[in-house]
């Protein structure tokens, strides 16, 4: 094939593609993104700011696990750690991460690790509990700018979903985040005590599989 005919592959992902204009290095806004981010740029090409200049990761990580060690974790977290480790948001545009099984196999900590090296690599990160969005989205005044800090942020860590009792406005804004953010690929790291039909059981039954299915769709998922 002659040179001037070969689809360049996108420097993030690998893909060949056609180019919109001479010069194009990725194939897609997400892949232009996500190659920004692996180079510690913001989304407009500016070096992202050092954790030293934004807030502490102990002012937005719960001090149970700030500091982590592996050493700490049960024996099935270990068994999962080196994989769940290995995940960073820019390889895998959109796509986050789901740690779901019984309590106390440390998928909050494992979580909270892989939470707080995208932060120190520039990543805007929010963390917080199913429990925490429930109380939050039944608060009429702290509703819209907790979930708006939930819609924007770059990597969301939602904790412990299935653990609240939803009431019908907290189902339509859990449907409404997990919808938004997978229509404009940015990841969530979640956990789950309850896997498939019985995390859908906690839920009405016109939300219940929507609802499961973008928590499934959104991440790769670990069972421990």
């Amino acid at each position: 094939m002659p040179p001037s005919l070969r689809r360049p592959a996108c420097v993030h992902c690998g893909r060949s593609f056609q180019p919109l204009f001479p010069g194009a290095a990725c194939c897609s806004d997400e892949c232009v993104d996500a190659e920004k981010a692996r180079r510690g740029l913001d989304r407009h090409g500016a070096p992202c700011k050092p954790p030293a200049a934004r807030s502490t990761w102990r002012a937005l990580c719960p001090p149970r696990y700030a500091a982590f060690d592996l050493a700490r974790l049960p024996a099935r977290g270990k068994a999962i750690a080196a994989a769940v480790l290995a995940w960073q948001p820019a390889h895998t545009p959109g796509r986050g991460l789901a740690i779901v099984g019984e309590s106390d196999c440390g998928k909050s900590m494992l979580l909270h690790e892989v939470a707080r090296r995208a932060w120190v690599s520039g990543w805007d990160v929010h963390c917080t509990l199913s429990t925490e969005f429930a109380w939050h989205m039944g608060d009429l005044q702290q509703r819209q700018p907790f979930l708006q800090r939930c819609l924007d942020c770059a990597l969301l860590l939602l904790d412990d979903i299935g653990k609240a009792r939803l009431t019908d406005r907290v189902e339509t804004d859990l449907y409404h985040l997990l919808e938004h953010r997978e229509r404009w690929q940015k990841p969530i790291l979640w956990s789950a005590n309850l896997k498939g039909a019985h995390l859908a059981a906690t839920m009405s039954e016109d939300r219940a599989a929507p609802i499961v299915n973008r928590l499934r769709r959104s991440a790769e998922v670990f069972s421990v």
